[in-house]
């Protein structure tokens, strides 16, 4: 590679722990990889050998440990709310296109949960690894969840079983942090040498492609995100090249035409709607990934995200939505979506908050309602419950999934993006009930 050896790092996440910190490189020419900590759900405990989940294709069905000790005396009834109405997305001879895609990012400093060995690919169409990123100099700083060559070694086997079940592999540039360090590295001077780095190491371990997360992406950076992808392109012309962007807040009804040009150069433009809420002023509880339902209280939904992204000029085609393996939890007094806050903060969401942790401590049938306006599922729990003390969690599962891809055929879109598929893994459920989502996923967009 040109300029230096890669420097290899471990994730050193913060709170949330999909917002990683940013790392420090060691000396140049050194490789030097430090193992993550164990996240909350890796840690063992008491309870952890007695657990006991099922699932099932449709329904997301499961016993948590807790719940397996519970009596279901005072609890509510399982029903199936309509707090608005609106028309089912699914309509007679809509189809999802031929070249729809899947990507499912895979979060090396999750390893532990859903090995290589573990992972559908066959649900997936693309599989992102994380992560690379620049440091100072435009070198690149590899975030591969384990110490020295073990994390070249992660890599090269999730390449190696993705190449044989036919799902083409992409590299994650960039993430959440590291938007001054990818400013630094496209400067003019830097960034050629920055573009061959990346090229270079993508080629060398046999990956198809390059995924750009520019995050946040402010209007004074869009010279250079552009600068970016035309130069990847350029230096990579068979490349699969995609982007995962924000979705939009709901006073804005058009995104910025910046992502009109970008699509010229990106195969795909990933729109990350999931976690899209927030205990803050003026607004009410709300899910985290709603497909329709965004109001002055509610601001946020994966259809107004897509009919901004259309608007400003992105084809269809090339306009990819998200879908999270991950929950939201409100504290007590909210106990689901549209209500005054009072005292409710938000509690735990992604990597605290996996879709495996839901069921896992969460779940119980009898709390299971559905939005008919939202599309989405959520658990209305009588009493604080588990250890963030959750009263109201918001998540997705297969119906979910299932609309989505009815809503995906519906506007002619070309795929979605997962995060992250290591979250969705039910480690503890019985052998064949462990990958409900991802079951999901191969069947209502794959028909597999």
């Amino acid at each position: 590679m040109p300029r230096a050896a890669i420097l290899a790092l471990a994730l050193a996440f913060a709170a949330a722990c999909g917002r990683p910190s940013a790392a420090t490189p060691p000396e140049a020419g050194r490789v030097d990889v430090r193992a993550p900590e164990r996240t909350e759900e890796e840690r063992p405990d008491a309870g952890e050998t007695a657990a006991a989940t099922t699932t099932s294709a449709d329904t997301s069905a499961s016993t948590s440990p807790t719940a397996a000790t519970e009596t279901d005396a005072g609890r509510r009834a399982p029903t199936t709310t309509s707090t608005m109405s609106r028309p089912s997305t699914r309509r007679p001879g809509k189809k999802l296109r031929k070249d729809t895609w899947v990507i499912g990012y895979y979060a090396t400093y999750l390893f532990r949960r859903c090995r290589p060995e573990l992972v559908r690919y066959d649900a997936l169409t693309h599989l992102a690894v994380t992560r690379v990123m620049p440091d100072a100099a435009g070198d690149l700083v590899l975030e591969l969840g384990r110490e020295g060559e073990a994390g070249l070694a992660l890599l090269d086997e999730l390449v190696r079983r993705a190449r044989v079940a036919g799902t083409r592999t992409l590299l994650m540039v960039g993430g959440g942090g590291a938007r001054e360090a990818l400013l630094a590295a496209t400067t003019d001077d830097l960034r050629p040498a920055f573009v061959a780095g990346l090229v270079d190491f993508a080629r060398a371990h046999q990956l198809d492609g390059l995924d750009l997360d520019w995050e946040p992406l402010p209007a004074s950076d869009h010279a250079s995100f552009l600068a970016l992808a035309a130069d990847l392109r350029a230096a990579w012309p068979e490349a699969v090249l995609t982007a995962a962007v924000a979705h939009l807040p709901g006073r804005r009804d058009s995104a910025d035409e910046l992502y009109a040009r970008a699509a010229g150069h990106f195969d795909r433009l990933n729109v990350m709607t999931y976690s899209m809420t927030a205990a803050q002023g003026g607004w009410k509880s709300w899910h985290s990934a709603a497909l329709y339902g965004e109001r002055p209280e509610t601001p946020s939904s994966i259809d107004h995200s897509v009919r901004g992204y259309l608007a400003a000029g992105v084809p269809p085609g090339r306009l990819g939505i998200g879908i999270g393996f991950f929950g939201v939890c409100y504290t007590p007094p909210v106990d689901g979506p549209r209500q005054e806050l009072r005292r409710s903060t938000i509690a735990a969401a992604d990597c605290t908050m996996s879709y495996a942790d839901i069921m896992r401590r969460y779940f119980d049938p009898a709390a299971r309602r559905w939005d008919e306006e939202a599309r989405v599922p959520y658990l209305a729990l009588p009493e604080a419950t588990g250890p963030h003390g959750c009263g109201y969690v918001s998540y997705e599962d297969a119906q979910s999934i299932a609309e989505r891809a009815a809503y995906v055929a519906e506007r002619g879109l070309g795929g979605v993006i997962v995060w992250a598929v290591n979250e969705g893994y039910l480690k503890h459920a019985p052998e064949g009930e462990r990958d409900p989502l991802m079951d999901a996923l191969a069947k209502h967009f794959l028909g597999r």
